[in-house]
């Protein structure tokens, strides 16, 4: 089971790998959110060859991944895609619009 099937299980075992406090935040915002909006599934990303990903995506930024880190990259993407998902399944309603410009 990977963070790639999106699953509910998935994304619970990645989150176990963060440090603590981060994991008690996580599950912490999650549960608010189930009670605000109902149980939150999030969506299931389409299947991805990470690995394929991250290197294209070094290539259009010209970025140079030494191949010793290469894998560590590459999982640290898969972390965030888990931790990210939370946020996609959030439901927005359509009366919703972003904000044109950024006045804090």
């Amino acid at each position: 089971m990977t963070a790639q099937d999106g699953t509910p299980a998935a994304i619970a075992a990645q989150i176990a790998q963060l440090p603590l406090p981060l994991q008690q935040h996580l599950q912490q915002h999650i549960a608010e959110l189930s009670q605000h909006h109902g149980n939150l599934t999030p969506p299931t990303p389409p299947e991805q060859n990470w690995e394929g990903y991250v290197r294209e995506t070094a290539i259009l930024l010209g970025l140079e991944i030494p191949p010793a880190v290469f894998p560590q990259v590459v999982e640290n993407f898969v972390q965030i895609v888990a931790i990210a998902q939370p946020l996609l399944a959030f439901p927005l309603g359509d009366e919703w619009e972003a904000a044109p410009v950024f006045r804090p």
